[in-house]
């Protein structure tokens, strides 16, 4: 079955200028309350502290992402196989000239639409 492949994840990436708006944000924080400016700061995370927490909320975020997307992967397919063999077929030939994107949403609603026109 063809499918839209997902782009390898590369990682985290600290840059410059992430650090940057990091230390801006930072700076804006303490100038809203400048009566509080140090209290604000002796609060306020490391610039590495706060790099090393969004590596590992983006390494979370990108295995929840991938479950996800496998979960409905996992659904599609058992609806597509569901089908009687002639309503597969007609499902795979439509799948073949999709012309948009091939991910589960697509295969559910095709396998959808082949339900709703046996009715």
């Amino acid at each position: 079955m063809l499918f839209d492949h997902y782009p390898r994840y590369e990682g985290f990436r600290d840059t410059p200028r992430k650090r940057s708006a990091v230390l801006r944000k930072q700076r804006i924080e303490r100038e809203a309350l400048p009566l509080f400016a140090e209290q604000i700061a002796a609060m306020q995370p490391s610039v590495e502290e706060v790099m090393a927490k969004r590596s590992l909320q983006a390494d979370a975020f990108e295995v929840e992402r991938r479950k996800f997307k496998a979960k409905w992967w996992r659904i599609a397919r058992e609806n597509y196989y569901r089908l009687p063999a002639e309503q597969r077929m007609k499902v795979l030939t439509r799948w073949r000239r999709w012309w948009g994107p091939r991910d589960s949403s697509c295969l559910l609603y095709l396998c959808a639409q082949a339900k709703a026109e046996q009715l």
